[in-house]
């Protein structure tokens, strides 16, 4: 049984399967850059109140959620427009050589 491996055939063609993922990836980042820098505020305002033992829960957790909002980032960015070129689908559509 043979299998044509011509351009016309659109068995191979598979949709983008980090497509759903960095949409959730760069909706997380923003939602963490939100909380984070909002949770720096409240550190920020706690130390102007001269509330001291109030500032490190804020503190380190809004730097934790901006360093996670960063990488969710940062994950997400290289595959955004990662897309399969010609020469990439060419290369999966030629038969072995033996």
């Amino acid at each position: 049984m043979t299998y044509d491996y011509s351009s016309e055939s659109k068995l191979l063609e598979l949709p983008n399967p980090y497509q759903l993922q960095n949409r959730l990836l760069w909706v997380c980042a923003a939602i963490l850059l939100v909380a984070g820098v909002t949770s720096l505020f409240w550190a920020r305002g706690a130390m102007q109140d001269s509330a001291l033992r109030l500032v490190a829960g804020p503190l380190i957790a809004g730097l934790a959620m901006v360093a996670t909002s960063l990488l969710c980032a940062a994950t997400a960015a290289p595959r955004r427009s990662r897309r399969t070129s010609r020469s990439a689908r060419a290369a999966v559509r030629r038969p072995p050589t033996t």
